[in-house]
């Protein structure tokens, strides 16, 4: 159950995990750069919202953002730190089956997908909730086999 599991550490998730989830920067800035002005997007396992900050500004110029996530416990974090932002919706949903009811331009996981049983249901989701032309874009926990094992 994901309330249980992240319940607990939901007030401190954001400071424990800073360092060890790498990339969600950047992957935000590139995203910006296909945003047309007045864009929704859709983040999906948004968790506290803390992605939300990599924004910075861009998040005034985005016309609807919709954060997604199962646990209860995130999304309170998630609507404090949103509360000034009337265009972000916090959505208690499951990433497999929300649909916003017109399609996006965005629609991105950030270390959500590794935490989806059924991922693959997720991503053919995502990409059915997309405009022509619209962007999908990931950043997670990989394993490479060309890489060699540590030690």
């Amino acid at each position: 159950n994901l309330q249980r599991f992240y319940g607990a550490q939901a007030g401190e998730y954001d400071r424990f995990r800073e360092r060890l989830l790498q990339g969600r920067a950047e992957l935000i800035m590139r995203l910006r750069l296909t945003l047309p002005r007045d864009a929704h997007v859709v983040e999906l396992g948004g968790g506290t919202g803390r992605n939300l900050e990599f924004f910075n500004s861009a998040l005034d110029d985005i016309a609807a953002f919709d954060l997604v996530d199962l646990c209860p416990a995130l999304l309170s974090r998630a609507r404090a730190r949103v509360a000034r932002h009337a265009q972000v919706r916090v959505i208690e949903g499951d990433a497999t089956m929300f649909r916003p009811a017109r399609p996006v331009d965005c629609v991105y996981f950030s270390y959500s997908l590794t935490m989806i049983p059924d991922w693959r249901v997720a991503i053919d989701n995502a990409l059915a909730m997309l405009k022509p032309g619209g962007t999908l874009g990931v950043v997670d926990f990989y394993h490479s086999a060309a890489q060699p094992d540590p030690g």
